[in-house]
């Protein structure tokens, strides 16, 4: 048995250990193992899977609401005491947002996915998703291709897992189709 947290377990390390029988990831994320190599052997593979999905979820919209209301700026602004030089104590000069009426697109509508999706639909958000496994369906919410979604979103965020499909993704090219203002 292997224990291990992000330490890479390729063919040569399996190769080396000709009595392992399960592998212990303890992360979300597998993309450390060779699982096709491990199969072929009859290594059993496990993760912590959904260990930490709350904290994923909370931690996104963390970023989102940073980025929506300008909270590193408005807290420098703060800190650096230029409320008082404000005749009125405040600065306008960056649009606070809502996430209502925003476009929210999702790459990858796993588990942590399919809670952001829930999450800022309670906001008022519409959601559309881009499924990198092609494995998650989802009546609820409209799926798009990568460049539909990235093209017409407001907001992006993504869930997905790396690995061999989801590496490299999201291109120079493909970012280059980002709406201006998107977060």
């Amino acid at each position: 048995v292997v224990m291990t947290n992000k330490v890479v377990i390729d063919k040569e390390v399996m190769y080396a250990c000709p009595n392992l029988k399960l592998i212990l990831e303890t992360a979300t994320g597998v993309n450390n193992i060779d699982v096709e190599y491990a199969k072929e052997k009859g290594i059993v593979v496990k993760n912590a899977a959904g260990y930490s999905t709350m904290s994923v979820v909370q931690h996104t919209f963390a970023f989102i609401f940073a980025f929506l209301n300008h909270i590193p700026y408005y807290d420098k602004w703060s800190k650096e005491g230029k409320w008082c030089d404000s005749p009125i104590f405040t600065d306008f000069g960056r649009i606070l947002n809502s996430m209502e009426g925003k476009k929210h697109g999702i790459i990858g509508l796993g588990s942590i996915g399919k809670e952001v999706a829930k999450i800022s639909s309670a906001f008022g958000a519409k959601i559309c998703y881009y499924s990198t496994s092609g494995l998650n369906q989802n009546a609820e919410f409209e799926c798009l291709n990568l460049e539909e979604l990235l093209r017409t979103c407001d907001i992006v965020s993504i869930h997905a897992p790396l690995n061999e499909k989801t590496k490299n993704l999201l291109t120079y090219e493909k970012l280059k189709l980002l709406k201006d203002n998107a977060i």
